[in-house]
């Protein structure tokens, strides 16, 4: 059986080209999120007063639920909460960089200090590419943004993708090919909001570190979650 779906399809049918630029992104954050203090505005103020704290809280306490068929391919690596009063401001991490909604960057130094990286700049770039352009239509859901994580930027690839249904937040997999793309493969539920998902490959091999950002009541939350994706990797590489 084809993995891949037809573009007929009403499940994955193609959609507008996802924003590229972080400027655009922010558009969408900003309908939600409003930074705390006016400083934020100023790219040199909004770190002050930003910290690390850490939880030792679980994913359950977050309301993060793994898929039932993915727990051999997932496992939570850290959570960590973020304060400050620019932080409802920040729009995604990964690992030790955190990117806010106008695409300035800034790394976490080990003194606690946070450092703009000024060749880092805009979400393309904090990603490490483009974005994937097209990405699957899932029904009853608001698609929100993707990451690639294996093959060519907007060709043959294997990109993780980040959707809004009516009842919580849905992480998945998917893989975009010539002729479509895979059904999406179900990796995570929120019923807090989640703001985005990142992925940090790992050295020589097919796994990583997805990075949700998820807003909680009372902060934000860095969840860090260890992801073996050879499988998916493995039906991307082999063109089926």
């Amino acid at each position: 059986m084809h993995y891949l779906l037809s573009k007929t399809l009403s499940v994955t049918t193609m959609a507008g080209a996802i924003i590229l630029s972080f400027a655009s992104c922010s558009t969408i954050a900003e309908t939600t999120v409003t930074p705390t203090s006016a400083s934020c505005a100023s790219t040199a103020d909004r770190t002050n007063g930003l910290k690390y704290v850490p939880t030792q809280k679980t994913l359950s306490d977050f309301l993060i639920k793994i898929t039932k068929n993915q727990e051999n391919n997932l496992a939570l690596s850290g959570i960590t909460l973020l304060e400050g009063p620019c932080a409802y401001d920040i729009y995604a991490f990964r690992m030790t960089q955190i990117a806010f909604t106008d695409g300035s960057v800034f790394s976490a130094r080990s003194n606690g200090h946070f450092t703009q990286s000024p060749n880092v700049n805009g979400l393309s770039n904090f990603w490490g590419g483009p974005l994937p352009i097209d990405h699957p239509v899932l029904e009853q859901s608001q698609f929100i943004m993707a990451s690639r994580v294996d093959g060519a930027y907007g060709k043959n690839s294997l990109n993780i993708g980040l959707w809004k249904t009516s009842a919580d937040y849905l992480v998945a997999a998917f893989i975009q090919q010539e002729g479509g793309y895979s059904v999406p493969v179900e990796l995570v539920r929120s019923k807090l909001p989640l703001r985005s998902v990142t992925f940090f490959p790992s050295p020589d091999s097919n796994t990583g570190t997805l990075g949700l950002l998820e807003h909680t009541e009372s902060g934000i939350a860095l969840i860090s979650l260890h992801w073996n994706h050879a499988a998916l990797s493995k039906i991307l590489n082999s063109g089926i």
